[in-house]
């Protein structure tokens, strides 16, 4: 992050938004909700975050496990609910994405040939 000091203020926002989406999820009836949007704002800014926010789910998961006596069924529910939490912020991330290309015209550009690469086998015969 401190390689590009100029992006460092936006980058510790998008991890303060993937913290505030794993502290917000049980904290009340829709928690998962309001998780998932911070995903979502989160991935706006910086898309590598996704893994952050993935481990300390995990993380919290495992604890709870640990220190816990509730059923299996239980930790099986909550789990799904971190997953689909995360399955939230994904798509909201994408829908918001495609809206916003849309509504101003542009698309995304290829970074470093991504947009144009092909397999080996496809150049051979080129």
């Amino acid at each position: 992050t401190m390689f590009y000091r100029y992006t460092a203020g936006y980058y510790g926002l998008a991890i303060f938004l993937s913290v505030l989406a794993v502290w917000v999820i049980d904290k009340n009836k829709f928690g998962f909700i309001i998780s998932g949007v911070c995903t979502a704002l989160a991935l706006g800014i910086y898309q590598a975050y996704l893994p952050l926010t993935v481990a300390m789910l995990l993380l919290v998961m495992i604890k709870r496990v640990l220190d816990t006596d509730e059923s299996f069924l239980k930790h099986l529910l909550r789990g799904i609910r971190y997953c689909g939490s995360v399955v939230i912020g994904l798509v909201l991330y994408f829908v918001i994405l495609h809206v916003s290309l849309a509504a101003l015209g542009i698309e995304l550009t290829g970074y470093q040939g991504i947009g144009t690469m092909v397999l080996k086998d496809e150049e051979v015969e080129k």
